[in-house]
């Protein structure tokens, strides 16, 4: 069998507010991550350490999986012999596949004697393991979301002279701290600023579609090469030694034998009193600067004029009661007759899963009862969110060379209230006190890092991973579900007009009296509500 490298690791990302000279971190091997930003000027090396729910990822990441290939032995050893045989074995879901991977998913049914090593004829439960371990996923998936269609340049040239208001050329501090006005020129009453409510006369849209970056320590032919390589781990066509050389030439700059000029600590999922999300260990400061955002970090490389904007996912998804008593009320729509069970033909005509018939039913009767859906639910499906959940996913954005770029902060093709009130922000970040010049404009580039899924965005909400249509987990800040819902435009804030309570209860909650309540803010007066429970605290107003 053509075996994968051991599972490494993780991700691209950058950084905060530090404090130089701190004390040496307490490194694990299961938690260490080198990722190396391909700067124009010259290669800055970053030292992640991430932890999920405290402990190192890839330890997580491996024991979730672990638990959940057992579970998921066990379901399909329906005699208890210890054994898959053939029949048992092709009822084996594929592998979930890294992203970006180009080949189709090897299948049980299919591979049998590929997945049986030993050739006796049945599979043992470390046959299973290796099966899972060499054709699935990892602990990091890392994909590439470049600007397949950014802010046309009519759109950028009329943004920049809005702005512009003495038409010197420059933005200024108090230029920039006027974007807001520009929420006159929304049309669809939205509460965001596209490219074309700033040039009607464009005909362009500017719809991020997502490509993929290879996920295998194997690059692949044809695979998209980033500014951002995650060492030892798909570092795309060309190998990294040579990526240096060409780009750099045989001095200094191509030497990454050298201590990292950013170390950070990752923190995600269930945190610790007193512990944070993000804590910088080192930073160089003479490669580059980092600045603490309302999402994560920003990190500035001034030899190269390259902002990069980090986005930290923190929260683990989960897998809520409300989406198991879903599948339930589906099975009981599907079940039409009221006779306890489904027929292979009723699950295909009525949509209930059909292409996991086979697998939901365990006694191979051909009748999916609802004890069995169930038992699968429970037995197997807790398992599986657990280890899917342990995954941690990255999203590294294409380079942005525009004013739009540079301001649209999470990369979704608009420009919110919250971004155009922290424009002013933008001169900080990229070094620059004074004014940002219309020629040359920072570069700028955008990473996620997130449990199971990344997002460039602050909202939350339920996704279903790829290729798994059962289960549904929910991003979504426990206790917030207000927040989430008034949030209509999805933007990560609830401005006063999404806001469905008392005016003196939101400028209650706006406690930084910008006109936004942010997550933080949400989750700060849910700590303050005198008669929230830990599960289902009301909202505070």
């Amino acid at each position: 069998m053509n075996r994968r490298l051991p599972i490494v690791t993780l991700v691209a990302v950058m950084i905060a507010l530090a404090t130089g000279g701190s004390a040496e971190p307490k490194a694990s091997p299961g938690d260490t991550q080198d990722v190396v930003f391909l700067s124009n000027a010259r290669p800055v090396l970053l030292r992640l350490h991430i932890l999920i729910d405290g402990q190192p990822f890839t330890e997580v990441y491996r024991h979730a999986w672990d638990d959940y290939v057992k579970a998921l032995f066990r379901h399909l050893d329906r005699d208890g012999d210890g054994f898959l045989s053939e029949a048992e074995a092709q009822r084996l879901p594929p592998p979930v596949q890294p992203i970006g991977v180009a080949s189709r998913p090897t299948n049980v049914a299919f591979n049998f004697r590929v997945v049986d090593a030993n050739g006796d004829g049945k599979l043992d439960l470390a046959e299973v393991a290796a099966y899972y371990r060499d054709y699935g996923s990892d602990a990091l998936q890392i994909s590439l979301v470049p600007n397949a269609a950014p802010a046309s340049r009519q759109a950028n040239a009329e943004l920049f002279a809005r702005l512009d208001a003495n038409k010197d050329g420059k933005l200024s501090r108090e230029e920039l701290g006027n974007a807001v006005a520009l929420m006159a020129l929304d049309r669809d009453d939205d509460e965001l600023i596209s490219p074309q409510e700033l040039a009607p006369a464009e005909a362009t849209t500017n719809l991020r579609a997502q490509q993929f970056l290879v996920a295998s320590p194997r690059p692949r032919a044809g695979s998209v090469e980033s500014a951002f390589v995650f060492r030892g781990y798909g570092e795309g066509t060309v190998p990294l030694a040579a990526r240096l050389q060409k780009k750099y030439g045989d001095g200094d700059k191509a030497n990454l034998d050298r201590p990292p000029d950013v170390e950070l600590r990752l923190r995600l999922g269930t945190l610790q009193p007193g512990e944070k999300p993000l804590e910088i260990l080192k930073q160089n400061d003479a490669a580059c600067s980092v600045q603490l955002t309302d999402a994560g970090f920003t990190l500035w490389a001034p030899d190269s004029a390259a902002l990069v904007t980090f986005h930290l996912n923190e929260n683990r998804p989960a897998l809520t009661e409300q989406a198991r008593q879903l599948v339930l009320d589906q099975f009981d729509a599907a079940d039409v007759t009221k006779k306890g069970y489904l027929t292979a033909k009723e699950a295909q005509l009525r949509g209930f899963f059909p292409q996991i018939f086979d697998l939901l039913d365990r006694d191979l009767d051909g009748k999916l009862t609802k004890q069995e859906l169930l038992d699968y639910l429970a037995n197997v499906q807790v398992p599986q969110a657990r280890a899917l959940t342990s995954i941690v996913s990255v999203l590294a954005s294409d380079a942005g060379h525009d004013l739009f770029d540079l301001l649209d902060a999470d990369h979704d093709g608009r420009l919110g209230l919250w971004e155009l009130r922290t424009a002013p922000r933008v001169l900080a970040q990229v070094g620059q006190r004074e004014f940002l010049a219309r020629d040359p404009m920072p570069t700028s580039y955008h990473l996620a890092l997130g449990l199971s899924q990344a997002s460039f965005k602050r909202a939350a909400g339920t996704f279903s991973p790829r290729g798994l249509p059962l289960l549904t987990l929910d991003s979504s800040r426990p206790g917030l579900t207000w927040f989430h819902k008034m949030d209509r435009n999805r933007d990560g804030f609830v401005s006063l007009r999404e806001f469905l309570g008392p005016i003196d209860a939101f400028r209650k909650l706006d406690t930084n009296g910008d006109g936004l309540i942010s997550v933080e803010e949400a989750l700060a007066a849910q700590m303050d509500c005198l008669h929230c429970t830990p599960h289902t605290p009301p909202p505070p107003f």
